[in-house]
């Protein structure tokens, strides 16, 4: 009977992701689309996730774009190619209908007073929120003219 051989000590890692080698570090930190690179992960430039995300919704590959932009896709690895899709489908998902807006790093959203959620201002809205202050304006007027009379 053969024994069974060691088990080698693996390197620690969340999921499929994997390390960066210090020669890929420098691979990529030569980039200009590329912000700051750890061994974990990958920072972009807004302008390289905007034109990522336009081209992507164009229907060209996400490895075509990074050939392209001069990144080799080999270096990075199928996860962190992967992350730059889900990027895409984020930006899409958060600005429905209205992408470009994103594209151009233009925010279409609001925040709301103490909820901690954004919601879509539409003209609308917009619309909606004078008719309200104005019928406030009449009421506010109409209550001082009745001060006065007994003032």
């Amino acid at each position: 009977m053969t024994k069974p051989k060691p088990k080698e000590k693996l390197k620690a890692y969340r999921g499929k992701q994997s390390y960066l080698t210090d020669e890929q570090i420098s691979i990529l930190e030569k980039n200009p689309n590329i912000v700051k690179v750890t061994p974990r992960q990958v920072h972009y430039t807004q302008s390289f996730k905007n034109y990522f995300c336009q081209e992507y919704a164009k229907g060209r590959s996400s490895t075509d774009i990074l050939r392209e932009q001069g990144i080799d896709p080999k270096v990075l690895g199928e996860t962190r190619v992967s992350s730059l899709r889900t990027y895409y489908s984020n930006v899409k998902n958060a600005f429905p209908g209205r992408e470009n807006l994103a594209f151009e790093g233009k925010n279409p959203y609001r925040g709301t007073k103490g909820s901690g959620h954004t919601q879509l201002q539409t003209n609308a809205d917009i619309i909606h929120m004078i008719g309200k202050l104005e019928q406030q304006v009449q009421y506010l007027e109409k209550e001082a003219d009745f001060l006065k009379k007994f003032l």
